[in-house]
């Protein structure tokens, strides 16, 4: 079944095209990652299907009476409600009665609330509550249900409009960078989500293992063109890399083929005047195809290679002895100590909010701890990339903001290599290179900020979320660039592929101050968790071996179990009892209001409590 189709749709700003004539369809069930390199038009193509920007040519057709779930980056909550009432702003069916017994509970019309009980069991409302309970819970807002919009930070913002998106139920999910500025924890989460959820799915991200873990197929966006390829992010990356391949071998007939038309035009033929007139005509627009093609094609070279002079760094680099903060009553820290050793690579991770920025402007100096010992040596130096804000002199051109800091930076044979050629290694072409900051993108910016990191030459770097924002190809820069780093280096991400790649040593942080020290990478750890946690949940739940009679296929219940599966029946029997009875008393029209509300109550109590006793008992029979 057709959920969507896009027929030759093109956009285009003046005379730039931001997508051309493309054409794909999303069918039910499918999971689809649409990527692409930054400003290549992403968002407007997610605008355009959303039908919040108007086409230029071609058309987008939903299928009639789907219910599409759509988080964009700019989320359009309402600031002056509070939590709850914009998470719960749905048409859900079973949200409705929830709200409606709510209501009917607080009001005198005993009869409209006798009909709406066997209503919540019919849609199993209690099977949605508990999922709403599991959104919330997971994405950390039980404790904010009741804050305004207004009050909450841009992060809890995003984790508001994405519990709202997923509570309503949505056959079709549009989701924009949805992973970004959500911890570890609720990306694993939310993989493991929408990976299990019966549910389409279109979604723009960079997060390699969350885009392989949960799609099927991913789209790619490139010079207003889209290509398709299998979800598989290896099989994707050979792909395109054949694709780029055949693209330069294209090239390179056309640069062939410009060269003779120009060896033909500068024979000046008189002859035939009209044939020259066309083939000159011809040849400007073989000369304009080849140019921009060439311009494109070396703007998105993505290697990097600086290998930059070595800052001299002594035995010791920097100590920290008995690190202590805490805020008010809110412990951050207690009691840390940690030598940090040459070369070392660690990785901050874990929660939003349990103290990993803190962290870092405590033992930069930024931050005032309670108590601590800290020591730094003398040629260590320090340089913070930060997720805040990144603000640039609005006037000034992006080379002269480089060559503020310096004019080169000096490699490790002597070489110098300069501020514009380290731009251009950054994915600034000549022409933005010499424009004014003010005309930047948000994540150019971002990319302006890592250059200038890069000048200061610094030998204990410290980033704070570099990869928010950044598109694959940045991303793969930065890495090639970090792999080549020979110094100490201290990251707060929540991307695992990047880390995993980089780092082999992690601070976790937990709640109440804990800091757990783990050498190796993520993906261990994790492993390492998950395989613990199987091993404590298969021992909660190990029983007496049942004695199997040889020769014999009927396998004997031990005693204990046998004994509580018997306790479960009479229990049942009991709950399913009363409230049979709860639900006659109901018809009597005459049930006091008071009545009315303990009843209800307590009903919902006892159905919460039958599901709990028949999951016990299938569990049981089936070990």
């Amino acid at each position: 079944m057709r959920y969507f189709r896009a027929e030759d749709l093109t956009k285009t700003y003046v005379t730039t095209p931001i997508v051309d004539h493309i054409t794909f369809s999303i069918e039910k069930g499918k999971k689809i990652a649409l990527v692409a390199k930054n400003g290549w038009g992403k968002t407007t193509l997610i605008k355009l299907m959303m039908g919040n920007l108007d086409v230029t040519e071609g058309s987008v057709e939903w299928r009639k009476w789907i219910k599409i779930g759509y988080l964009s980056q700019d989320f359009n909550l309402n600031p002056e409600k509070t939590v709850a009432e914009e998470v719960f702003e749905t048409d859900h069916k079973a949200a409705w009665l929830i709200k409606q017994y709510e209501e009917l509970m607080y009001s005198s019309d005993s009869d409209q609330l006798t009909e709406l009980i066997p209503l919540l069991d019919e849609n199993d409302i209690w099977s949605y509550q508990a999922k709403v309970d599991t959104i919330l819970a997971r994405l950390q807002l039980q404790d904010l249900l009741h804050h305004q919009i207004k009050t909450l930070s841009w992060w809890e913002k995003k984790r508001v409009a994405l519990a709202k998106t997923l509570i309503d139920e949505p056959e079709m999910l549009v989701l924009d960078e949805p992973t970004n500025h959500l911890d570890v924890q609720m990306i694993e989460w939310l993989e493991n989500y929408l990976k299990t959820e019966n549910v389409t799915l279109f979604m723009v991200t960079h997060d390699r293992y969350f885009l392989e873990s949960v799609c099927d197929e991913i789209y790619e966006l490139e010079r207003w063109k889209l290509y398709k390829y299998p979800a598989n992010y290896a099989d994707f990356l050979e792909k395109q890399a054949e694709r780029h391949q055949n693209e330069q071998i294209e090239q390179e007939k056309l640069r062939q083929l410009l060269k003779r038309e120009l060896a033909w035009i500068r024979k000046a033929p008189r002859a035939r005047a009209t044939k020259q007139h066309f083939r000159e005509k011809e040849f400007y627009k073989i000369e304009e195809k080849y140019d921009s093609q060439k311009a494109l094609y070396e703007s998105e070279k993505p290697e990097l290679e600086i290998p930059l002079q070595k800052r001299r760094l002594w035995t010791k680099i920097l100590q920290v002895r008995h690190l202590k903060k805490k805020f008010w009553d809110k412990v951050i820290l207690k009691d840390f100590s940690h030598d940090f050793k040459f070369c070392e690579r660690v990785w901050l991770v874990w929660r939003n909010g349990v103290g990993k920025s803190s962290f870092i402007s405590m033992i930069t100096g930024a931050l005032q701890p309670d108590e601590w010992t800290i020591e730094v040596g003398k040629t260590v130096v320090f340089w913070e990339y930060q997720q805040s804000e990144i603000v640039f002199p609005q006037e000034k051109r992006v080379v002269d903001i480089v060559k503020d800091i310096s004019g080169y930076i000096t490699l490790a044979n002597w070489e110098k290599l300069s501020a514009e050629k380290l731009l251009e290694m950054f994915l600034f072409p000549t022409h933005q290179r010499y424009q004014p900051a003010a005309r930047l993108s948000w994540w150019e910016k971002r990319r302006l900020a890592l250059v200038c990191v890069l000048m200061k030459n610094p030998n204990f770097l410290i980033l704070d979320e570099p990869t928010n924002d950044l598109d694959l190809l940045t991303i793969s820069i930065l890495e090639d660039f970090l792999l080549q780093y020979q110094w100490c280096l201290i990251i707060v991400s929540h991307d695992r592929s990047f880390m995993d790649r980089l780092v082999d040593h992690l601070f976790i942080f937990e709640w109440e101050w804990k800091i757990t020290d783990y050498w190796w990478t993520y993906s261990e750890w994790h492993n390492e968790e998950e395989a613990k946690k199987s091993k404590t949940q298969s021992q909660s739940i190990k029983k007496e071996t049942p004695v199997i009679v040889e020769d014999t296929p009927i396998r004997k219940i031990p005693y204990e179990q046998q004994m509580e599966l018997d306790q479960l029946i009479k229990d049942l029997e009991a709950l399913e009892k009363e409230k049979a009875e709860i639900t006659q008393l109901f018809n009597n029209k005459d049930l006091a209001y008071d009545d009315i509300t303990l009843l209800s109550e307590h009903l919902g109590e006892i159905t919460k409590e039958i599901q709990r006793k028949e999951a016990r008992w299938f569990e049981l029979l089936e070990n």
